[in-house]
């Protein structure tokens, strides 16, 4: 599921996302319309793939009758799950948000967001969070390319 570039689009006064076509087929094509939107700590709101979300779930264990025995571990899957909302997008290609999962990714009513691609998986974003995101990231790149093409010192 890739996508060129970054798609702009409007959150609706109904909180909703019309998805375009390029978006709805890739969907179509890796499994169907069903998805979970999750907050990431990031800031913005994954909509994945119910199979996708599925993989993730499994992965950290939480499917596991263990995790239920495990006090931290329910406490942990209680975290992880509590901003996040199993949805299926509609026959028009409209996505609702939630108000809680709005307000957590800082997506507003009549605004723009971005949509990028994270491979398997589309990210929605604030316009704003996602600058100050690649922002950040590309500081952290530029002190990695400091400190490894930095000049070496000769002997003294």
């Amino acid at each position: 599921m890739l996508f060129p570039g970054d798609i702009h689009i409007t959150l609706d006064e109904n909180r909703r996302l019309k998805l375009p076509s390029v978006v709805l087929s890739s969907y179509d094509q890796c499994g169907g319309r069903e998805v979970v939107l999750h907050y990431w700590p990031e800031g913005s709101l994954g909509i994945l793939p119910l199979h996708v979300w599925s993989q993730l779930y499994s992965a950290k264990g939480y499917d596991q009758a263990a995790c239920l025995m495990d006090m931290h571990k329910r406490l942990e899957m209680q975290r992880f799950l509590q901003n996040t909302k199993r949805d299926e997008i509609s026959a028009q290609g409209r996505l609702t948000i939630p108000v809680n999962l709005c307000a957590c990714a800082g997506l507003v009513c009549g605004q723009e967001v971005v949509l990028t691609s994270s491979g398997q998986y589309l990210n929605a974003w604030n316009p704003q969070r996602l600058a100050e995101v690649m922002a950040h990231l590309e500081a952290l790149d530029q002190q990695e390319r400091e400190d490894v093409f930095a000049p070496v010192k000769p002997n003294q």
